[in-house]
């Protein structure tokens, strides 16, 4: 809102005068009373003199239109006055002085109207202070500036949201829901000059997020959003047509910029129409505003002889050139109207091309269902954007408001290739899936699966009781003794065969000994090429080798290590700080990689040795169509998941049966057994929902679709063909999924990897000073990487084409997260919650808390952090009641009574999560912190829009 047109509807003045201690000569100032004397003694650079000085500077600017000097100057006013009259907040200074109380309202007044978008919080802040200060009372406000309050706080929250380069549409709607609320209120019939003031910040707000749904491309929203402002101007004009002309030149102001928002948007038939009801309107028609529409450079070619020309009138003007235009204006606005016409139209078109090839020539192919997809969705769009409003004003006013068709045909056949090349990819494949061949190759490699893996365990049923067959030891040593061959050969056989095992024995020490994985972690890169071998041994006695195919299994392994890095860095265990130069992170990463737990390199190495082995076996004769390589592909992903869900899921505790198991029974206590026995149940179970095992079993079916189809056409145990894998792992898949569900551990992970964050690292290069400002890097790094999650279906979001096509290049996340908006990761926030209220065994100590804290304070203060920083508050919020570290959250908000406001969040609606069962008290704080889709859709356009560089509407106006 215009800083001058709030002030004069808001009636501010610095009227109030100046006592006159301020004016007198410091002698009389020592001399007056005690008290005054106590408070200019108790500041050496007396606090008196800087409050006069701040006071006249304020006023003085306000003469100049220095509008933010004067905010700047009135802030410094209010925190002197609101702050202790002698070093006890029991006294302040305002109630000492005479006038104090009208001057602290002054001050704060005027700190919150005319205070730059960058001092927002600190006028929120004495907004709130100035709030608390007032005499209690039944909640009835006793003089307009307590009833202004909640009018202050929303024009403080549209400049702040305004000022932000993707404008956030909650907070409008936050600022509407105080104004309505003021307006439904009795302080608009108590205090009726105000009112003038809500009408006009209604109206602005309302224009805005007219404007942001514009930029958004969310047509349905936008024409709510006009019909509402329509409205609101309707009532404007009814209201105060018979005011003072200085009333209705403000009210002809803001009517005349909203009629200018429409325009520049390409609304121009309900632009034109309200340029003809202003400059024809019987009392605003002589104002500023209407005079300046009649001579303004977008209104001029529809003015003639001081008149808005008719639209009869118009559309003579663009008889030969409104068809075109209209042309233009539909490709240039073509648009789905939501995310499900896209998905009903897209697959609808698949489905006819595959039927349509099918009737013609018996199969079906990908192209086909591509082209059908994206013909309709085409179509569809187009029809949407001809039947648009900018598309019928384009029609009337013809090319002199038209797009440029070479600007924006290319991005229209670029958007409709690429979603029907997306929705045709998905329908192929699942019709492939559930068609006779598809259903046969599915069977068939399942059936495989699990022959090998029946067979494994009859060969665990009859091998494991030798182990404790005194004959299975005296056979094997006969066997040492009784050889007759080489020594040197025997050696080096039996070193060998040890130091390959050894790979095992220490990685099995590693998952059921948890008390050994810190000092295993020290040795275990000693241990990885031992890992190769007996991974290469174990592949070649599951596929029956015999011969020098070793050679191929050792490069295997190899590569294994490879991918078992990349998977290190792209989810972030190795190297967590990434806003660095290029030559930090990559010292940052050799650091990293030394110190990190190698163990599971040796995971990967003898995982990949039996699992390539195991692919070879379930795969059947080679399909040459691609849709079944790439459903045989899944299929042998699949039938390999319960490798890795039992060997890095069970084992290493990612899938923590055990922990939920120990909750289950802590949780229940005083229960009858059969329930306690219920909810260790339920409790174990619930650790197959977390994160890890959502990635590796949803993942399998689609997004290592792609990879292991080439995988399964080069040959699943080949190099090629694993190298192929392992390439488009480390490019897209990995990155890409890690982003999706975060796999990099158990429930400990998080707390454990936040802990690690705040360690402070060693660096005789570096002083204290430094070391700590790098543990803050890294914490915050750690927290915007583990508390948001990119949507599963991330490609069908809104977002601009190159965000769309992001994880194809993935990795990308390991240099440098990305900046399109993601989702609040439950998990990750659910865990901190119970550390904050001590219902997790692991802890932060004091110092930790301190440093958390502090880092949120830093998140928060970044706009371009609020999707990150947002439901960490909220999580925060939702622990305030805890009995360990409750106190220090709530001096959190204290120092930062704006952080609701700026955020857009309500503490009154977060309910505290009281349930004695921590798996419950968990999915209460997820569904808390998550965030609705429609939300998100809106965050999603925003962010679109800012990367387009889609021009601000309405710069200068209101």
């Amino acid at each position: 809102m215009t800083i001058s047109a709030f002030a004069m509807a808001f009636n501010f003045s610095a009227g109030t005068q100046l006592p006159s201690i301020f004016t007198a000569a410091s002698p009389v100032i020592a001399g007056s009373s005690s008290l005054l004397a106590t408070i200019a003694a108790d500041n050496p650079a007396d606090r008196l003199q800087q409050l006069s000085t701040h006071l006249s500077n304020a006023r003085q600017a306000l003469t100049t239109q220095a509008w933010h000097d004067a905010g700047f100057h009135y802030q410094h006013a209010a925190h002197l006055l609101a702050g202790p009259l002698n070093g006890e907040m029991t006294h302040r200074l305002f109630a000492s002085l005479p006038d104090g109380e009208a001057l602290h309202a002054e001050a704060t007044i005027g700190g919150t109207i005319f205070s730059s978008s960058d001092r927002i919080p600190q006028a929120l802040s004495h907004l709130t202070t100035y709030e608390s200060l007032q005499p209690p009372s039944d909640k009835t406000p006793k003089n307009k500036e307590q009833a202004a309050l909640p009018l202050l706080r929303a024009h403080a929250i549209v400049r702040f949201a305004s000022s932000t380069n993707e404008q956030r549409m909650e907070l409008y709607r936050r600022a509407e829901n105080l104004v309505e609320g003021w307006r439904t209120s009795h302080a608009r019939r108590d205090f009726p000059e105000l009112a003038l003031s809500s009408d006009l910040l209604m109206t602005e707000i309302i224009a805005r997020q007219v404007e942001r749904a514009h930029r958004q491309q969310d047509y349905a929203k936008r024409r709510e959003l006009i019909s509402r402002l329509h409205t609101e101007v309707k009532l404007m004009r009814q209201n105060y047509s018979k005011e003072p002309d200085s009333t209705r030149e403000v009210v002809g102001k803001y009517w005349g910029d909203a009629t200018v928002l429409l325009a520049r948007m390409g609304l121009w038939g309900e632009a034109l129409r309200e340029a003809r009801n202003l400059t024809e309107h019987e009392h605003f028609g002589a104002t500023k505003a209407a005079q300046d529409l009649l001579h303004s450079e977008l209104f001029v070619p529809f003015v003639e002889n001081g008149r808005i020309l008719r639209p009869e009138e118009i559309s003579k003007r663009s008889r030969n050139s409104g068809f075109l235009a209209r042309i233009k204006a539909a490709i240039a606005h073509a648009h789905s109207t939501s995310l499900k016409e896209t998905m009903a139209v897209g697959f609808g078109g698949a489905a006819f091309g595959a039927l349509a090839e099918s009737l013609s020539n018996g199969t079906t192919s990908f192209l086909p269902a591509a082209m059908a997809a994206a013909t309709a969705l085409g179509v569809k769009r187009f029809a949407n954007g001809w039947k648009s409003e900018e598309a019928k004003a384009a029609e009337i006013v013809g090319n002199q408001k038209g797009e440029e068709l070479s600007s924006t045909l290319p991005g229209y056949l670029a958007k409709q290739a690429f979603d029907g090349a997306l929705i045709a990819g998905v329908s192929s494949f699942a019709a492939t899936a559930v068609g006779s061949q598809g259903r046969d190759i599915m069977l068939t490699t399942l059936g495989k699966a699990a022959d090998l893996y029946g067979r494994f365990g009859l060969w665990l049923a009859s091998g494991i009781p030798q182990l404790v067959n005194p004959d299975f030891y005296k056979h094997s040593i006969e066997g040492i003794t009784s050889f007759r061959g080489d020594p040197t050969e025997l050696a080096l056989s039996s070193a060998y065969h040890i130091y390959s095992t050894s790979a095992g024995v220490v990685y099995g020490a590693y998952l059921f000994f948890p008390s050994l994985r810190k000092p295993l972690e020290k040795i275990a890169i000693l241990f990885t090429p031992a890992a190769v071998l007996l991974g290469k041994d174990a592949g070649m006695a599951i596929a029956g080798e015999t011969g020098y195919e070793y050679v191929d299994r050792i490069n295997r392994g190899g590569l294994a290590l490879v991918e078992g890095i990349s998977m290190l860095l792209t989810t972030g265990v190795i190297s967590l700080a990434s806003n660095k130069s290029v030559g930090d992170v990559a010292e940052s990463t050799w650091k990293s990689f030394k110190k990190a737990d190698h163990n599971a390199l040796i995971g990967i190495a003898l995982t990949v040795g039996i699992s390539s082995a195991l692919g070879a076996k379930m795969q059947s004769e080679k399909q040459k169509d691609i849709s079944l390589i790439a459903l045989q592909g899944a299929a042998i992903t699949v039938g390999l998941l319960p490798i890795v869900l039992g060997v890095s899921g069970i084992l290493k505790r990612n899938i923590n049966i055990g922990q939920g198991i120990v909750e289950g029974w802590h949780d229940s206590s005083g229960q009858p057994i059969f329930r306690r026995l219920i909810e260790m149940g339920e409790s174990a179970s619930a650790a197959f929902l977390g994160p890890y095992p959502k990635n590796r079993v949803l993942r399998g079916p689609t997004y290592d679709v792609p990879t292991a189809a080439i995988r399964t056409h080069l040959g699943w145990d080949t190099n090629a063909g694993y190298g192929a894998f392992m390439l488009g792992n480390m490019i897209a898949t990995n990155p890409a999924v890690s982003m999706i569900y975060p796999e990099v551990g158990g429930t400990d992970w998080y707390v454990g990897g936040l802990k690690k964050a705040m360690l402070i690292k060693d660096d005789p290069k570096a002083d204290e000073t430094e070391r700590k400002k790098k543990r803050d890097a890294e914490v915050l790094d750690f927290l915007r990487k583990a508390a948001q999650v990119m949507p599963f279906a991330h490609s069908f979001y809104p977002h601009t084409l190159s965000d769309r096509l992001y994880q194809l290049t993935a990795i990308r996340s390991f240099a440098r997260q990305p900046r399109f908006p993601r989702l609040p990761e439950g998990h990750t926030l659910a865990m901190f919650h119970q550390v904050l209220t001590g219902r997790h065994h692991l802890a932060l100590s004091r110092e930790e808390l301190s440093t958390f804290l502090a880092c949120i304070g830093m998140l928060v203060e970044q706009p371009e952090d609020f999707d990150a920083a947002r439901p960490l508050v909220q999580t925060l919020s939702l622990a305030r009641n805890s009995s360990i570290h409750g106190e220090a959250i709530e001096a959190f908000f204290d120092h930062r009574p704006w952080i609701f406001d700026l955020l857009d969040i309500s503490p009154e609606t977060l309910t505290p999560p009281s349930d004695r069962r921590r798996l419950r008290e968990r999915t209460q704080v997820r569904k808390q912190v998550d965030v609705p889709r429609a939300d998100y859709i809106a965050r999603v356009r925003e962010h679109a829009a800012a990367e387009r560089k889609v021009p601000s509407y309405i710069e200068d106006l209101f």
